[in-house]
């Protein structure tokens, strides 16, 4: 039995054995199983994976534990729990924050180790960069058309110190708003832009978060007349009335280094070339120029420029009494063949004999010298000349001066002209006919119509001649109706509104000829029929002759804005001219600045000639007021500062937010005047 029963407990005992080695295996496996993030059910997530944060700052980290219902952790930075002042140091809910100055290495490890399992844990990575501050000198800067200012910029904090210059948003500038190099030279475009001021940004190339901006103001400056420019003025002289046009040639720098001018009076005609001159334009775009011949001696002119294209001018010497305008010429269009394709054309002066004297018209040009398809409206001593077609004309490059100025001679009906090509699309006239004088302009005539429909929307107009200014506004329904017709006129002194109250209506033609002439008549039921005759440039530009009995004026019209017009919308700062247009007496140009306010909102400055008496440097204030939406008649008066019986009072039709036309309401003087804004 004994035996028997060791032979149990034998066999009893191994199996024990065997049991237990087999329970010790399960508990290593299980153990196996159960020990780090790779052995247990736990695991662990940190987001982000990498951050880059500068010195000093901080970066959030969260994790997620899953597979425990502990789910919270212990953060370590490079395996120190909580980090220390060399690595950084990161919070309980795992917000990093960086060293003051960036460790050796600058990355970091951060790890989030959950609390149920320390062998469950998981890292991101973390960049520390310094602190990049970009500053930028001079902060402000007041810089000239055309002028440049340096700007230099520092970047502390990053070892990249590379910058990109930009001008308003734009990487390098534009023309419009002005350029900037790599190195920080900025040059102000030519003309002030919009809002007259612009932001200089540099931005740091290691990181285009930290930026530091300059402010520059904009204004006029010589650098504003650069290039080539023709002029034309009217007015009179000690022996009646005369004209003048030509082109001269700007340094930008205040000198005029060529030019030549034709002059044509009662006495006779001249061509006399431009050795020297000097120009000043000041912040205002108010200005001077005069232009030197060594044998008949200097002629002045006051200046105040809407831009660097176009400008005004008031002669200012004791030679004569004239005012007109000033354009860039394009040089490419030196050439006959520039001159090509269909034109409309207007020029005013006297007869021979000294009588009021208008013609508007059209005519082809075969961009050889020959012009044809001729077609003009004639008021010559208040008699009328209607739809007079007219043979054969021409015209030449002046074979001395035109490849240079841009010079032509034109024989137009039998008259004689020398021609100035501004552009492609415009052209300065000059009659050399004397004693007959007349000065004028032509302009490209885009595809015309005989239909209606050529004339649709509203428009405003101006037209001018011998004591006389009409001016006003009318919508022409594409149909052959006017509507909402109101004129203002200014007839020896006597300012009148037609109508009185309301507005008149009327009616248009256009010639099936397809030469884009055109009549237009209204009738008002207190002052009878007003006839025009009219020649389209475009749907949106005409040139416009007033054919009532008894009267003899012509201008322009052109389209009107087709939206609401408020002093908001006007706000700005204006080139302005004024001219008595016909006698030459009076002329005046300056700048107004015109507030969003309704009263007290223009102020300015102001160069006159009145009949010979020089008026330099007035500086007014005034109102404009604003009627309605603004597109039929608004008031604007001004009075100058340091004597308030210089006070002027117009009628003004807004053709758009950056033009109107002026009626002169004063007794003193019969006067038309244009506004072109400045920015």
């Amino acid at each position: 039995m004994r035996a028997i029963g060791n032979r149990y407990a034998v066999s009893i005992g191994v199996r024990n054995i065997e049991l237990g080695s087999l329970l010790m295996l399960l508990g290593v496996l299980l153990a196996g199983c159960s020990s780090g993030s790779s052995k247990s059910s736990v695991t662990v997530s940190v987001s982000p994976a990498t951050a880059q944060v500068n010195v000093g700052l901080t970066a959030k980290f969260t994790a997620t534990v899953n597979g425990a219902s502990d789910t919270g952790v212990t953060w370590r930075v490079n395996g120190k729990t909580d980090g220390n002042s060399t690595v950084g140091t990161i919070s309980t809910t795992g917000l990093y924050t960086a060293p003051s100055s960036v460790p050796d290495p600058a990355t970091v490890t951060v790890t989030a180790v959950s609390n149920a399992d320390n062998d469950a844990g998981a890292s991101a990575t973390v960049t520390i960069v310094a602190t990049t501050n970009v500053t930028v000198s001079p902060a402000a800067a007041t810089v000239a058309s055309g002028a440049t200012q340096q700007f230099v910029a520092s970047v502390q904090g990053s070892t990249k110190g590379c910058i990109d210059w930009s001008v308003n948003g734009t990487s390098g500038g534009d023309a419009s708003n002005g350029t900037i190099t790599s190195s920080g030279l900025y040059t102000a475009p030519l003309r002030p832009p919009s809002g007259a001021s612009v932001t200089i940004t540099a931005t740091s190339c290691a990181d285009s978060s930290q930026i530091a901006a300059a402010t520059v103001s904009i204004v006029f400056g010589a650098g504003a007349l650069k290039g080539q420019y023709a002029f034309s003025v009217k007015g009179k002289d000690s022996n009646g009335v005369m004209g003048r046009i030509g082109s001269i040639v700007t340094d930008g720098v205040g000198n005029v280094t060529s030019g030549v001018v034709d002059a044509t009076t009662a006495k006779g005609t001249s061509t006399i070339l431009i050795n020297s001159g000097t120009y000043a334009v000041g912040a205002d775009g108010r200005g001077t120029l005069s232009l030197t011949n060594n044998t008949s001696g200097t002629s002045t002119f006051y200046l105040a420029l809407a831009s660097n294209t176009r400008g005004f001018l008031v002669e200012s010497d004791s030679s004569a009494e004239t005012s007109g305008d000033i354009y860039k010429q394009d040089t490419s269009a030196f050439a006959a063949s520039a001159f090509s394709g269909g034109y409309v054309f207007g020029v005013s002066g006297v007869d021979s004999s000294n009588d009021p004297f208008s013609i508007v018209g059209r005519f082809t040009s075969d961009g050889n010298g020959h012009l044809s398809n001729g077609v003009l409206d004639q008021n010559e001593d208040y008699t009328l000349s209607s739809a007079v077609s007219f043979g054969a004309s021409s015209y030449q490059l002046d074979a001395t001066y035109g490849f240079s100025y841009g010079r032509c001679i034109a024989s137009i009906n039998g008259w004689s002209f020398v021609v100035y090509l501004v552009d492609r699309s415009r052209a300065e006239f000059l009659q050399t006919d004397y004693p007959a004088v007349s000065v004028g302009e032509a302009y490209g005539q885009q595809a015309t119509s005989s239909s209606l429909t050529a004339l649709t929307g509203s428009y405003a107009f101006l037209v001018s001649g011998p004591n006389l200014v009409r001016g006003g506004r009318f919508t022409a329904d594409g149909n052959g109706n006017l509507s909402s017709v109101v004129m203002v006129e200014n007839s020896s002194g006597t300012a009148i509104l037609v109508p009185s109250s309301g507005t008149d209506s009327g009616s248009y033609t256009l010639d099936s000829s397809g030469s884009g002439r055109g009549t237009l008549t209204f009738t008002d039921k207190d002052k009878g029929t007003y006839k025009y005759v009219f020649y389209l440039a475009s749907s949106g530009q005409a040139v416009f002759q007033d054919t009532n009995k008894g009267f003899s004026a012509d201008g322009l019209f052109l389209t009107q804005i087709n939206s609401t017009i408020s002093n908001n919308t006007l706000a700005g700062s204006y080139a302005m001219s004024w001219r008595e247009t016909y006698t030459g007496d009076f002329g005046l140009s300056g700048q107004v600045k015109l507030l969003s306010t309704s009263s007290s909102n223009a102020s300015g400055t102001m160069d006159s000639n009145d009949s010979g008496n020089l008026n330099p440097n007035l500086t007014f204030t005034g109102t404009l007021g604003v009627s309605g939406d603004g597109t039929e008649k608004n008031a604007f008066s001004i009075t100058a500062t340091a004597d308030s019986s210089k006070a002027n009072g117009f009628d003004v039709f807004i053709i758009d937010t950056d033009s109107a036309f002026f009626v002169g309401i004063n007794k003193d003087h019969v006067l038309a005047g244009f506004t072109q804004r400045q920015f």
